[in-house]
């Protein structure tokens, strides 16, 4: 290398006969007198005395604490295997001080004048990722270099946290904050392969026993009893599982990493964003998809040993980790879903027959999302019915959120229909009844499932209201059917309405 060229961990700087250059600031030396850099920077030729010149990587400003990686690497010995076993995870450091790098420049152009403090806590927290990988490295045993690179991992989701918060204030261009947390956001690469060799008194020459690296963890999403909503998914947006342990010396292969796990609600469909494609559609407790493969583990000295080759210095870097951009979809499974125009009642109908707790007011779309209620009989029956938000015309075309809402009713086994007698717009309650009857169908034929022939029991809601029994007799023509009436306010007609659906459930009970 040239003075004043650019160089990153782990360059070699002079490959030399003898001990013609001494190491410097930031500079490790090999047994075979190599001198390579300890640190990002540049390369600088410094005469000492008449004759040696001493070789030295000056730290580039504020992109890494080379005091900190100098002292981890170098403070025991400098010997040029100890401190090319410290950078075997060399791709993930690399790629660590990219993004350290990266956000150096990208908080540069923050608000002078902002008050959050992010500029500082963003470098701080980036700076700190290749340094503890260093730092882990360094040390003798593996569970120092878990220790570390847990800590880098911490350090990691302090930065995605940081840049979430300055894209939300308009710190960070959104395209720009995107790109920094995909470079942050990945499955766990495995851990490389090690290049030792037997060292024991009285083997000079002791063969290659370097082990192999273990797998990286995965990003696993399984369907999970007693989560009900993607509310965690909100507040979390990436997901990394960690990197699988390097191999060490003496033939000891690395720990495969543990997976990363993301618990979602039985019924959730996951796909992938870029090609939109179905993954998994997970309906029951337990499902699971594997979202992100972790990396294989790389090969250590010992795979590479033959009968010409009985010193190998090969080894292979761990496997990336796959990346992948996600979309949750949640399809409500319930026994009984709620239809009916926005107002129709169906909120108040599951707050009176569950312990359900829906939000209820005296205006249209009310609910935006399905509400879940147990309703209990007695001790030995018992179904879950769903308030499913309110549909409109053109609810199949996806006006008002149709999508949304009809997706819903293609997991439950029982339709109740509601329908509101004096409708505040003054429609006609049989014809609302029709046309959510043509939504449903609509939509059925539209995705290639059959619910319109799933079983129906039509109701006429809040009975305490005049002309409520007209309105049953001309529904019961239209859809030939028995109409139910009931009211939710005097409590008139309910137990029957819970008792219809139990029979139709289980007609055999």
């Amino acid at each position: 290398k040239f003075g004043g060229e650019h160089v990153i961990a782990g360059n070699i700087l002079v490959r030399q006969v003898g001990n013609k250059f001494h190491p410097g600031k930031n500079v490790g030396q090999g047994r075979d007198y190599t001198l390579f850099a300890l640190t990002e920077g540049h390369v600088m030729f410094d005469r000492e005395g008449r004759r040696i010149n001493v070789v030295s990587a000056e730290q580039l400003a504020e992109n890494v604490n080379a005091k900190q990686l100098a002292a981890a690497l170098g403070a025991e010995e400098l010997s040029g295997e100890r401190v090319l076993a410290g950078y075997q995870d060399l791709q993930v450091w690399k790629m660590s001080m990219r993004l350290a790098l990266d956000i150096y420049k990208t908080t540069t152009t923050f608000p002078e004048t902002e008050r959050y403090g992010l500029t500082s806590q963003l470098r701080r927290a980036a700076v700190s990722v290749p340094s503890n990988i260093a730092e882990g490295h360094a040390r003798d045993s593996a569970g120092d270099l878990a220790r570390f690179c847990n800590i880098s991992l911490g350090s990691l989701a302090e930065v995605e946290t940081q840049l979430l918060l300055a894209r939300e204030l308009g710190y960070a261009e959104r395209a720009d904050a995107e790109k920094l947390l995909d470079q942050a956001d990945q499955a766990g690469r495995g851990g490389d392969g090690c290049m030792s060799f037997r060292r024991e008194k009285y083997v000079p020459r002791g063969g290659p026993d370097g082990g192999d690296g273990g797998d990286g963890g995965s990003v696993i999403v399984v369907a999970k009893h007693g989560v009900d909503s993607l509310q965690e998914l909100v507040h979390r947006k990436h997901w990394r599982a960690k990197s699988g342990i390097p191999g060490r010396g003496k033939g000891c292969h690395g720990a495969n990493a543990d997976d990363e796990v993301i618990h979602v609600p039985p019924g959730t469909v996951v796909r992938d964003e870029k090609f939109d494609l179905v993954l998994r559609d997970l309906k029951e407790d337990g499902d699971s998809v594997i979202a992100a493969r972790g990396g294989k583990g790389g090969k250590g000295n010992t795979r590479f040993k033959s009968a010409t080759n009985q010193a190998p210095r090969e080894w292979t870097p761990g496997g990336e980790g796959e990346k992948r951009r996600l979309v949750f979809e949640l399809k409500v499974i319930a026994d009984v879903g709620l239809l009916g125009m926005p107002n129709a009642g169906k909120s108040t109908l599951l707050s009176r027959v569950s312990r359900a707790k829906p939000e209820i007011a005296n205006y249209p779309f009310t609910t935006k999302s399905p509400n879940l209620g147990i309703v209990e009989i007695d001790w030995d029956r018992q179904f879950v019915m769903a308030d499913i938000p309110g549909l409109i015309e053109g609810a199949s075309e996806g006006h008002g959120l149709g999508h949304e809402f009809l997706r819903h009713v293609e997991r439950t086994r029982v339709l109740v229909h509601l329908v509101e007698p004096l409708p505040d717009d003054q429609s006609d309650p049989v014809e609302n009844y029709l046309t959510i009857r043509r939504e449903v169908e609509t939509y059925s034929e539209r995705l290639g499932i059959d619910l319109a022939s799933r079983p129906e029991i039509v109701t006429v809601s809040k009975s305490e209201l005049p002309g409520s029994e007209e309105i049953a007799q001309r529904l019961t023509e239209a859809a030939g059917v028995p109409v139910l009436r009931f009211s939710s306010a005097t409590g008139e007609g309910l137990k029957q309405v819970v008792q219809r659906v139990w029979e139709t459930l289980h007609p055999s009970s």
